[in-house]
């Protein structure tokens, strides 16, 4: 054998591809409601919280459920005046969700998925305001979808 077929043996010998991962291995959704309420991550676009349906003891839900290969990141921004408007989260409500501290100067929080299957989060709001959530999934450097929400 020759240094053409040694050549020729060593590049039938590489590692094969791995399998590629299929979109709906990479599924992300978000029911209308989740284990603390109202899904508001489900919810439409420009959507505003009355204070009808808006209870001192009511919360909502941050839900998604992930299959094997997805990756989220939730990321929301306060375009509140009212220094008392915010959100908060119930740490015994939390199921699968990493929190970031509220950021003062962007006004901003992010919440990431740390596992797959079904998370879950407690969520309520205070006083009156509006917020930008913007959803990165599967890694995707500009949000994938964004709306706007807003609580009175």
């Amino acid at each position: 054998m020759g240094i053409f077929g040694l050549v020729l043996l060593l590049a039938q010998c590489k590692e094969p591809e791995p399998d590629p991962v299929l979109p709906e291995q990479k599924s992300i959704t978000y029911a209308d409601t989740g284990w603390n309420g109202i899904n508001v991550i489900h919810m439409d676009d420009s959507v505003i919280i009355d204070s009808g349906e808006f209870k001192a003891d009511m919360g909502y839900s941050f839900s998604a459920d992930l299959k094997a290969e997805s990756v989220l990141k939730i990321v929301i921004t306060n375009f509140s005046t009212d220094e008392y408007a915010y959100w908060w989260y119930s740490d015994g409500g939390r199921l699968g969700w990493s929190i970031t501290n509220y950021d003062d100067v962007k006004k901003r929080q992010e919440f990431y998925a740390v596992k797959t299957g079904h998370l879950d989060l407690s969520v309520m709001f205070t006083s009156f305001g509006s917020c930008r959530i913007d959803y990165y999934e599967n890694n995707d450097t500009a949000a994938s979808r964004t709306k706007y929400l807003t609580w009175k």
